[in-house]
């Protein structure tokens, strides 16, 4: 300890109060230095954490929202498949009831003895009857799945537009 305190006093004092002055003015700017520096942080820290909270916020309105239009879509669907079930058992039963017992037929002149415009128009009267001609039962009964098949695809037809044009579900498919 001797030696460092005749160290000391070989060194001018001026000196010695430069070196301490020196090191007390780099303690202090490194401490400002510091406390900005984590001022800057703190605040960085703090922005941060408020752009997370309104992301989270945003992002829990969103997923609301689409849960709600999902949800209205999803009874929008519901309701068109109720809509289109009604309407074929509403089909299904009206020509069941319109075609009951009917069998289809038509009826045919035979003992024309010709065909051509100047039997008609000559005023001619045919003394036979017309002939009314029934269908075979499976050519009846085929006309008429033929026609309720129509009669079905014409309400799916009708069901299909409305979903498609229905102001709701235009929204929604638009990106």
């Amino acid at each position: 300890m001797n030696s460092l305190l005749g160290l000391l006093n070989l060194v001018p004092r001026w000196v010695m109060a430069a070196l301490i002055a020196t090191l007390a003015l780099t303690n202090c700017y490194t401490g400002v230095k510091l406390s900005s520096e984590r001022s800057a942080h703190d605040k960085l820290k703090t922005a941060v954490a408020e752009q997370k909270a309104e992301a989270t916020q945003t992002l829990l309105r969103l997923t609301e929202e689409r849960l709600t239009a999902q949800n209205s879509l999803n009874a929008l669907i519901a309701k068109t498949e109720k809509n289109r079930d009604n309407l074929q058992r509403q089909n299904t039963a009206d020509l069941a009831a319109r075609l009951a017992g009917e069998r289809l037929q038509f009826s045919a002149e035979c003992g024309k003895s010709s065909g051509g415009p100047e039997s008609a128009a000559s005023g001619a009267t045919s003394d036979s009857s017309a002939t009314v001609i029934q269908l075979p039962t499976k050519i009846n009964d085929d006309l008429r799945r033929l026609a309720a098949d129509a009669e079905s695809v014409t309400i799916d037809y009708r069901v299909l537009y409305e979903y498609v044009h229905n102001p709701k579900l235009v929204c929604e498919l638009q990106p």
